[in-house]
């Protein structure tokens, strides 16, 4: 928490290349979301509510970092459906979202069942759930969740699911993988790289997968 209390006036201004091939690699798997109703779990600075919003979807956001919700209220059109709550009890309505969307959320959570339960709890019959997260083979290679702050760096602390544990946790709940995706960083990301004076590292970079993206379906009805 005190990690994003100080990661939220520069979350949005910093160019981040996962953030970058996230968007680019999750945005084609978002089906038609007009009168939708769209639950983003952990929405910190609304980087995907403005974006929900603007394809139509009836959207709600959840975080626990006041700070973090402070930077989304100020975003047009996003101060009227921000709420503040824990993430293992969603302030929400049961049974009501068509579609639930977890970026970069889950492997900041040690209590990954509980987490999923909530999911469930609030997911409609046959509703979606999209996950993206840092991969575990990428976080094996020693990339972490980390900012620059008050002339130093802050690390936030997570540890990346297996693709196994998220299945077994989600089937446990009542869902279904419909499918995965694990790419690497690319082209489009390399100019984030350069910007940031570590254009010898990509190459390297590229060599391992650099996020995990997980689109599951709750049994139904």
């Amino acid at each position: 928490m005190e990690g994003y209390a100080c990661w939220a006036n520069s979350y949005d201004a910093a160019p981040n290349p996962l953030l970058k091939l996230e968007e680019r690699t999750l945005a084609p798997w978002l089906p038609p979301l007009r009168g939708a109703a769209v639950l983003d779990v952990g929405c910190g600075t609304g980087r995907w509510l403005s974006r929900l919003l603007a394809d139509g979807a009836r959207a709600v956001g959840v975080d626990l970092s006041p700070a973090m919700l402070a930077v989304a209220a100020g975003k047009p059109h996003l101060g009227r459906c921000l709420v503040q709550g824990d993430l293992l009890h969603l302030p929400v309505r049961s049974r009501w979202f068509d579609m639930v969307l977890c970026s970069f959320v889950v492997e900041h959570c040690s209590h990954l069942d509980r987490l999923v339960g909530e999911i469930a709890r609030i997911t409609a019959p046959c509703g979606r759930v999209l996950i993206s997260q840092l991969h575990r083979d990428a976080w094996q290679q020693g990339w972490r969740c980390r900012f620059h702050h008050g002339g130093g760096t802050v690390e936030v602390a997570g540890n990346p699911f297996s693709l196994e544990e998220l299945s077994a946790a989600f089937t446990r709940a009542g869902f279904r993988l419909q499918r995965r995706l694990a790419p690497h960083l690319g082209e489009e990301e390399q100019p984030i790289f350069a910007a940031a004076g570590r254009l010898h590292a990509f190459a390297d970079a590229c060599r391992w997968p650099a996020i995990l993206l997980c689109d599951f379906r709750r049994e139904g009805p």
